[in-house]
């Protein structure tokens, strides 16, 4: 596990995490179990990096995209997918200007990926 892989871990659950100075907030608490609040507290340094970074680095670009896709790919079963959408949410994860724009599509397409997966259904998740 990295600190990109937890920030995957918790965007996949809802949970919202922002750094605070030297303090990470993240809401709800209600979802915060207490293997995710360990695991918060050992990558704290890592996180409060990415958290507070101007701009997403290329290479925590690549490992957050590689370890998303991964994600998509241990989910999926065949089926249809909707993948112009895929492709699209995929192009403003490359090019997100901003933290929040790029945890935004990086959520997005999880979302869009699982769903998808999960349901059968393109165009069901919005």
């Amino acid at each position: 596990m990295t600190a990109t892989g937890l920030i995957l871990d918790l965007m996949q659950k809802g949970i919202q995490l922002e750094a605070h100075g030297d303090l990470l907030r993240f809401h709800p608490r209600s979802a915060v179990t207490p293997d995710l609040a360990k695991r918060m507290a050992a990558y704290k340094g890592e996180l409060l990096v990415v958290l507070t970074g101007d701009s997403i680095s290329p290479e925590m670009r690549r490992q957050i995209h590689a370890e998303l896709i991964e994600r998509v790919n241990a989910a999926y079963r065949g089926g249809p997918i909707d993948w112009p959408r895929l492709d699209d949410i995929e192009q403003r994860i490359w090019t997100a200007e901003t933290e929040g724009e790029f945890v935004a599509a990086v959520a997005e397409y999880e979302t869009v990926a699982v769903d998808t997966i999960y349901t059968g259904h393109i165009g069901q998740h919005k």
